[in-house]
């Protein structure tokens, strides 16, 4: 018997058609990321994360502050309420002491 080459032996193969295959992976975009370009992504993400968590805090500490006025609104709204329901009731507790 003779040694056959490794030439012989691929075309000869049932497993793998004639011609040229594609190598593994080719149809794969030809571009590696490589560490910079994954640093400035991972940069670009922590910048993006940041911005949004900024533009949160700031909207929370706007709604904080009218929440804040609003308490305040309230307070000012009960309180005269309070007075001129108290000025009401000795008005007319006046009226009934000069009444009898």
């Amino acid at each position: 018997m003779s040694a056959m080459s490794a030439k012989d032996s691929a075309e000869s193969s049932k497993y793998q058609p004639e011609g040229k295959m594609a190598a593994k992976g080719s149809d794969r975009p030809t571009g590696k990321r490589n560490n910079s370009k994954v640093s400035n992504d991972s940069t670009n993400d922590s910048s993006t994360i940041k911005l949004q968590l900024d533009t949160m805090e700031l909207t929370l500490t706007g709604l904080r502050e009218q929440m804040l006025k609003k308490e305040d609104i309230n307070d000012l709204i009960t309180s005269t309420a309070t007075k001129i329901m108290k000025e009401i009731e000795n008005r007319n507790e006046e009226f009934l002491t000069k009444m009898k």
